[in-house]
């Protein structure tokens, strides 16, 4: 299986060291050329690559509309996060948050809150650090930071809680189509912001 690392900032670098770890093959495409001066050559996604890419993990700040995700998606390749594979492979509680404002606010907060009352609590995600970074961690409870990017590829959650801040109608209008959809976790008790 070839992956293709969509997006080369902190999220996709944590992706290829989580895919050298497990021994995968990938490419990396970034459109900052810069970022790719980071990259052996060997590992450059171009077009001619196209039709060998068997899934793509795309980072949180790429929009839906990317010319390569409409290009992948037409071809119906699997387009996941690197909140899927953590998902897939982490064993701990999560608390997910999302909203248009103040989730990094919330979630160091709550972190913060969790480990004065003796929780051991991590945050990940949007916050700055790929939940792929710490999977062989164990704490109490990881809180992830969730954007409506992140939420709209993913599609394993196993969140034992999720909390929705806020959705004002300027992120709606920003991302016209925006809605919300249950989603079931163990509990059953969740709700994610997706795009379509």
């Amino acid at each position: 299986m070839k992956y293709l690392i969509l997006g080369y900032g902190v999220t996709g670098k944590s992706v290829e060291n989580y895919l050298n770890k497990i021994g995968a093959d990938y490419l990396i495409h970034d459109d900052d050329d810069s970022e790719l001066k980071k990259v052996e050559n060997s590992k450059i996604f171009n077009k001619k690559y196209l039709d060998s890419i068997d899934e793509v993990i795309i980072s949180p700040g790429l929009r839906p509309d990317h010319h390569l995700v409409q290009q992948f998606l037409d071809k119906k390749v699997p387009i996941k996060t690197d909140i899927d594979i953590f998902a897939m492979n982490y064993t701990g509680k999560v608390i997910g948050v999302t909203g248009t404002n103040g989730k990094t606010t919330f979630v160091s907060e709550l972190v913060k809150f969790l480990n004065i009352n003796g929780i051991t609590s991590f945050s990940a995600g949007n916050i700055g650090v790929s939940p792929l970074e710490i999977l062989e961690n164990k704490y109490e409870y990881l809180v992830l930071e969730l954007s409506s990017y992140q939420l709209h590829y993913t599609n394993i959650l196993n969140l034992d809680l999720a909390v929705i801040l806020n959705i004002f109608p300027d992120h709606i209008d920003s991302v016209s189509y925006t809605h919300l959809r249950a989603h079931e976790t163990r509990h059953d008790l969740v709700c994610r912001l997706l795009l379509e």
